[in-house]
């Protein structure tokens, strides 16, 4: 298979071969394949916010965003974007060279940043309407995306009062980062007992967070997973009971999106019931 950086994924790697050679110890009650998928990845390398003279704590790079322009620090004035920033008329003329201040809500990061590229912003924040910090993707790449930072309401407040009274606020953005498409693998797992023309089906996600930590997101789901898989061994199934371990939840649903899109109808209709396992302890 092919990935962008071996050291990032090593981790993952490890978690898929766990799922596999632990399904196939339970011996000839399931059969097991892996459905190898494109996905995107990204990687943030390094990452920094001045606005003014302070530097925000709940900065962060949204995921999947590309770098600055050259890898290095882009400098202009915020300008505040009307409404949620979801329709390129919210974008004033006086965003390009600069960096595009967008509430959050409503449409997706990416269309968000999109809006500020097309304008022709060097970078784009994106703030809460919350006090709390805003964390997410930009999904699928797109040409026109600007490197973009999340920031918590708490610390957007003053920003915005500032500009409000038509103060000037300047800022300094820099990401160093990378998108790359790489492939990766979902798991399925299903019992050959059982009556295949109705099955229930368990999911979650195999992949993590680089920010969070994998036993939780989703570590919980795997394991519970596997647990269940493993207790089930011991009962008959009326009905056939599939499992699966996607990958690319993180980058915005990546493995189970494919999965379904790849699915026949025909073979849709068989699944009677599907339950979800994300989070399941802390």
């Amino acid at each position: 298979m092919l990935y962008a950086d071996a050291d990032e994924v090593a981790g993952h790697l490890g978690t898929l071969s766990y799922i596999y050679e632990t399904i196939l110890q339970l011996g000839d009650y399931y059969t097991i394949t892996n459905q190898t998928f494109p996905a995107v990845s990204g990687n943030v390398f390094e990452s920094r916010l001045v606005i003014g003279d302070v530097v925000p704590k709940s900065a962060h790079p949204m995921g999947l965003t590309p770098p600055t322009k050259d890898k290095e620090p882009v400098h202009g004035d915020l300008v505040f974007v009307e409404n949620d920033g979801c329709q390129a008329s919210d974008y004033p003329d006086s965003v390009a060279g600069n960096i595009a201040f967008i509430k959050r809500g409503v449409c997706p990061f990416g269309t968000k940043s999109e809006h500020a590229g097309r304008k022709g912003a060097s970078a784009a924040i994106v703030y809460n309407y919350e006090k709390d910090s805003v964390s997410g993707t930009l999904g699928t790449p797109s040409p026109d995306h600007v490197a973009t930072f999340g920031l918590s309401g708490e610390e957007a407040e003053p920003i915005l009062k500032k500009l409000e009274k038509g103060k000037r606020v300047d800022a300094i953005a820099y990401i160093d980062a990378e998108v790359n498409t790489i492939l990766t693998v979902n798991i399925i797992a299903q019992t050959t007992a059982g009556d295949p023309d109705n099955c229930v089906m368990l999911g979650g996600h195999s992949d993590s967070v680089t920010e969070g930590p994998g036993i939780n997101d989703d570590g919980t789901g795997t394991m519970s997973l596997l647990e269940i898989a493993t207790q089930l061994t011991k009962f008959n199934v009326t009905n056939c009971v599939r499992f699966a371990w996607w990958a690319g939840e993180e980058e915005g649903l990546l493995g189970s999106n494919y999965y379904v899109a790849s699915l026949p109808e025909k073979e849709n209709q068989k699944i009677r019931l599907f339950m979800d396992y994300d989070m399941m302890a802390r």
